[in-house]
């Protein structure tokens, strides 16, 4: 099953919510979402979408949640004020905490 055959089958699930009820929704982080925009959503995302093996896709992690970003204290002799640089202990490069990549590890 590749992610193109996912997004049809999740789009007939929809089609059937709404041949039942056209109004149908369904309640998600407290906002109601129509059944019929989760449909033109996945259509959008299943024409965008490479047709490849759902076996291939990896879960990304934020910088924040990683276990490999790391904070670095530095202080010098005419700043004693230590100051603070978060890094990748992957690349050791400075990195904003809502960056990700595919190589991040969930803490």
């Amino acid at each position: 099953m590749n992610l193109k055959d996912l997004f049809e089958i999740c789009s007939m699930i929809c089609d059937k919510h709404i041949d039942r009820n056209p109004m149908a929704c369904v309640v998600y982080e407290d906002n109601k979402i129509l059944y019929t925009d989760i449909k033109q959503e996945l259509n959008n995302l299943k024409d965008w979408c490479f047709p490849m093996d759902s076996k291939c896709i990896k879960k990304c992690t934020l910088c924040k949640d990683c276990k490999h970003y790391v904070a670095y204290t530095k202080s010098t002799y005419n700043h004693p004020k230590a100051s603070v640089a978060y890094m990748c202990d992957l690349d050791n490069l400075p990195k904003k905490a809502d960056h990700y990549c595919g190589y991040g590890e969930e803490k």
